[in-house]
C-alpha cells in the first residue's frame, strides 16, 4: 500500500485534512471526475451521511462501496436513484 499522505480538503467550506493511502487518494479523484464534482464536495457529502465517524475511515468505506456498485452494475458511470444503484452508491451520490 501506499503512504498515508496527509492533504487539506475542504468539507462545507471548511478546511481539514485527512491521512489516506495513496491508493484511496487516486480512487477518490477519480470518483470525483466520474461525478462531475471536486474532492471537496464528494468529501461533504460522504461527511454529512457519515456523521460522527472517523472521516478517512468514511472516504476509505464509501470509495469501496463505490466501485462495488460499479462492478455489481457493469456500468462505468453510475445513476443515482437508479433502480440498479447499489444502495451503498448514496454515500456519494448528489442530494
Amino acid at each position: 500500500m501506499g503512504s498515508n499522505a496527509p492533504r487539506s480538503v475542504r468539507i462545507a467550506g471548511r478546511r481539514t485534512s485527512m491521512r489516506l493511502e495513496t491508493q484511496f487518494w487516486d480512487a477518490l479523484k477519480d470518483v470525483a471526475e466520474r461525478e462531475h464534482a471536486d474532492i471537496g464536495e464528494i468529501c461533504t457529502r460522504i461527511a454529512k451521511r457519515a456523521r460522527h465517524a472517523n472521516l478517512s475511515s468514511a472516504v476509505r468505506v464509501a470509495m469501496m462501496d463505490y466501485y462495488r456498485g460499479l462492478a455489481g452494475n457493469g456500468s462505468d458511470t453510475q445513476e443515482p436513484g437508479a433502480d440498479n444503484s447499489p444502495p451503498q452508491q448514496s454515500a456519494i451520490a448528489g442530494d
